[in-house]
This record gives C-alpha cells, structure tokens and sequence, in this order.
C-alpha cells in the first residue's frame, strides 16, 4: 500500500467556480465587464462579509458606478439564476467521501447562499461542513477565513486538499500547509484527485492489466517505438509474462522487437538488452549459450576496459548504465573478476556523483537510486 493512500482526509471545495458554473449570460442592464468589477468592489466584499447589508451594499454600488440600484439588483438575481451545480463534481466528491470529511468555503453573501444551497438540495447532505464568508464574517483570500475553518475543522493542513479556481486562494492555502488543487478543467481536477487519494498500487495494476502486450515506448512526437527493454523491466517488476510482448533469441538479443525504428536500417545486437534479457529470463538460453556470448561481450570493451553497448566494434559507444548491466550479468554467473576494470569505473561512478548527468542512452541520473 502507497504511503501516499489516504494521507488526505480532508477536502475543501469552493463553491464559485469549482461546484457550481454559469449556465450562460443572461441580457441585463449591466454588461458581463462592469459586473466582473462589481463584484470586485470593496462595497461586495462587505456585503459578501456581512459588514453591510444587501440595500446598503446595492446603493453604495450604484452610486459609485452611477448606475440604478434596481440594475444591479437585476444583474445579480440572473447571475444567481444563471448557476447550476456541475453534476459530476458532486459525483467525484460522493466517490471520495468514505473516510473522508468534506467541506465547501466560499465567499458569498448569505442571502445568495441562501438560494444557492436550495438549488442542489441534498446533494449539500455529503458536506461535513459548508463555511459562507457571510456567516463567518471573513472572506478568501485572507487568512482568518482559512484558520477559521481549520479551527471549527480541526483539520490538519498536511491532510487537507483544497480544491479553488482562483489562484490568490490556492496561494493561502499553501502558506498554510494545505495541498492544493487550481480549478481549470474537471478532467485535469479529477486526474489530481484521484492521484492524490487514490491508492496508486492498484490504480498502476489495474492499468498494467488493461493494456497487457500494449506498454510501449514513444518518441517525443508520440509514436510508438517497438522495444524490447520496456516489456523486460515490466516483466522484472511485476513478474507477469502475461503483461509483456517480446520476442525469443537464440543468442545475442537486440533493442527493437523487429525491424529498426528511427535509426539505420540494419541495427546490431547490443551487450544491453542481452545482459537485461537474461538477467529478468536467467532461464530463456541455456548455460553454454550464455557463456559463449559473454565470451563475445569481453572482446566489446574498450582501452579502459569497460564494456561498450553493441556488438559491433564500428559502433564505439560507452555509457555506465549498460556497463552496470553488463556488470550484472556477469556477476551472476560468477564471472566479474573479469571485468574487474569495469567494476573499478562503476565504483568511481558513485564515489564521485558522476552519474548525475545521465549517460549517453539513460539521459536521467535515477537508475542509480
């Protein structure tokens, strides 16, 4: 089990935004610009605080915008009506719910909640707990509002998920600990949802299963790169023949499952996939044939003594990954006293911190940890 699985047991969802969206906008007096900086006004976020009332909010509004109270009224009202609950966020948070305290915080006034809670009705029964900023008396992104919550909570902000479509919120959920999630599309929220509580062992086995004798390797621009190294590290992973798709060598094994991709036609056996292949497969040669063909390996190393990548002596290329590959083959056949300068390399290798930079065909340094 992932250390990672359920190490959230809270999740914080706004409400704008996040649970619900706009249905579209409605004809007012008030275009969709001047209402974005209504909403922005100082006088909002009293009222959204109840600092101020509804009547009081809307005159100093209109005033300040000369515009008629009754048109800001109406512009509010069908931004309100505009609303609807996105069906498949309250799904995702019914799938996550077991084991889990759940939480709406959103800044709104009270009489808009009001309205806002009767137009989902039972799905709020999923809530532990909705905080409003006009209840509390404070509003995102200040951090009152937040310790306030965590107060009333007791949540711990190390387990708590956030989940906010506005990036100034995201930022004092992070001050604070909380791990958060930036609303932008529900695919990209649902994907780090259940990354983050999902239990990714069976999350990956369930995937392996499904795409059985389909893992493949792809080049940068997405095409599939038929492979032999990928299915043996699967197979030496999981221990699962069932999942894996190559082929069987009599001898010496090569890189590409056929014919060569994205590289010269004719395309030599390498020292990397034979040693990987029958290490993952000690039993798919028989003992004669290996010793035969690390006989071959020995006479594929350069001055320093370090085995090079292909059987192909016009192919000069060194990399210290497939050098501890090679290593490894021939330790398990009790034959590494003859590479014994190869082993003297590997080892500088990581007194030194030189595979840092990755080699020439491992470009990354994690192969070593």
């Amino acid at each position: 089990m992932s250390r990672y699985f359920n190490s959230y047991d809270t999740l914080i969802f706004d409400i704008p935004g996040v649970l619900f969206t706009s249905k579209g906008a409605q004809t007012t007096n008030v275009d969709a610009h001047m209402f974005r900086q209504i909403i922005g006004t100082q006088s909002w976020y009293n009222l959204e605080m109840a600092k101020i009332s509804d009547n009081e909010a809307y005159a100093l509004i209109a005033k300040q915008f000369s515009l008629c109270e009754d048109d800001i009224r109406d512009a509010v009202q069908k931004a309100i009506d505009s609303l609807v609950h996105r069906s498949e966020m309250f799904d995702l948070i019914a799938d996550l719910k077991p084991g889990r305290k759940i939480y709406a915080m959103a800044n709104m006034p009270s009489s808009i909640w009001e309205v806002v809670k009767r137009k989902s009705g039972a799905l709020w029964d999923m809530f532990d707990g909705i905080f409003i900023s006009g209840t509390v008396g404070g509003r995102k992104p200040d951090f009152a509002f937040y310790q306030h919550v965590l107060h009333e909570t007791g949540a711990i902000p190390e387990h708590t998920l956030l989940v906010d479509d506005s990036r100034d919120n995201i930022v004092t959920g992070r001050c604070l600990g909380f791990k958060c999630i930036l609303y932008d599309t529900f695919a990209n929220v649902h994907q780090a949802l259940h990354n983050l509580c999902g239990d990714p062992i069976s999350r990956a086995s369930e995937f392996l299963v499904s795409n059985a004798k389909r893992h493949h390797s792809f080049a940068s621009a997405s095409q599939i790169i038929h492979e032999n190294v990928c299915q043996l590290l699967i197979l030496e992973a999981t221990n699962d023949p069932s999942l894996v798709d190559y082929p069987h060598y009599p001898a010496e094994c090569n890189f590409f499952t056929g014919r060569s991709e994205f590289t010269t036609t004719e395309f030599p056996d390498d020292l990397d996939t034979t040693s990987i292949y029958w290490t993952v497969i000690p039993d798919v040669a028989s003992h004669e044939t290996k010793m035969k063909v690390m006989d071959r390996m020995l006479t594929c190393c350069n001055v320093d003594g370090i085995p090079l990548t292909y059987f192909d002596h016009n192919r000069q290329r060194r990399d210290h990954v497939i050098c501890t590959n090679v290593l490894s083959l021939f330790y398990a056949h009790d034959r590494g006293e003859e590479l014994s300068k190869a082993t003297s390399f590997i080892h500088s290798i990581l007194r030194t911190g030189a595979y840092s930079g990755g080699a020439t065909y491992y470009e990354g340094s994690e192969v070593f940890f």
